[in-house]
């Protein structure tokens, strides 16, 4: 079985998460990115929200795109901006809560 957890990589201009979303956990979870500089602090929240293709601008540069896939899970891209780092630190994750 493939792992779940998202995929991490870089590029010029940006931190990408990349994870796959079942349609049943639209309805079932609240997903969230978040991001820190530090691993000690508090970390900055955006909410995943968009169900359908397309993508969205968050707040503080943050992009979501979601590719539907028919009955396959989304394809789900989350870009969070190295602008953000401080010292050259940018840690993100996918959290994923069941209201």
């Amino acid at each position: 079985m493939p792992s779940k957890a998202p995929v991490q990589t870089l590029d010029a201009t940006d931190l990408i998460l990349t994870f796959k979303r079942e349609d049943a956990s639209k309805t079932e979870a609240t997903l969230t990115a978040e991001w820190d500089v530090d691993l000690a602090g508090t970390w900055t929240s955006v909410a995943i929200t968009r169900a359908p293709d397309g993508t969205d601008t968050l707040a503080n540069g943050v992009t979501v795109t979601v590719a539907t896939n028919g009955a396959s899970p989304d394809d789900i891209t989350v870009k969070i901006p190295r602008a953000n780092a401080v010292g050259n630190k940018l840690f993100g994750r996918i959290k994923a809560t069941k209201p």
